[in-house]
């Protein structure tokens, strides 16, 4: 009985182990890499392309209202959103998901900061294959800074929001 026990717990962490592994090839762009290079419409009408992202720290997230953990995550983006000073921009971009269902969404929810709604899948591919929420964090300089797959912790957030701010701040 006790050899099953711990066979069944060795299982366990090498499964653990697995998926912690899978998870890494399942993200295309990494903390290190630079922004891949995209243009979106946001609902407010303006343009936003990788370029024109720089200056400042940026925390790009992708979602899809139908996703329960985004449906958690997008409260926290908002709570960024209105907090946000010229030092930070937060940029909401849906996976496959088109302008009706969103703003029907926002408008249900209080939501108000700006999206790109993205009825495919082509900007989502240039950062990964599968999985939702992401949340890239980047600085300036359109580096990656931080990565938060599926689960967004507001504290590690945070904490590599302010990382890019002292960053920008140290450098300029």
């Amino acid at each position: 009985m006790q050899k099953t026990k711990r066979a069944l717990a060795v299982a366990a962490f090498v499964c653990c182990v697995l998926t912690a592994l899978a998870d890494d090839k399942n993200t295309l762009v990494q903390p290190g890499d630079t922004l891949p290079t995209f243009s979106i419409e946001m609902s407010d009408g303006s343009r936003l392309t990788t370029d024109n992202l720089k200056g400042r720290p940026v925390v790009l997230a992708f979602f899809n209202t139908n996703c329960r953990d985004c449906r958690r995550e997008l409260p926290l983006l908002q709570r960024l959103y209105t907090e946000a000073d010229e030092t930070c921009r937060v940029v909401c971009v849906s996976r496959s998901q088109g302008q009706d269902e969103i703003a029907a969404y926002w408008q249900k929810t209080g939501l108000t900061l700006p999206y790109s709604p993205q009825t495919d899948r082509t900007v989502y591919s240039l950062f990964a294959p599968h999985g939702l929420p992401r949340v890239y964090v980047a600085d300036a300089d359109g580096v990656i800074k931080a990565v938060f797959i599926e689960k967004v912790s507001a504290r590690k957030l945070l904490k590599a929001i302010k990382q890019c701010r002292e960053q920008k701040q140290t450098n300029h």
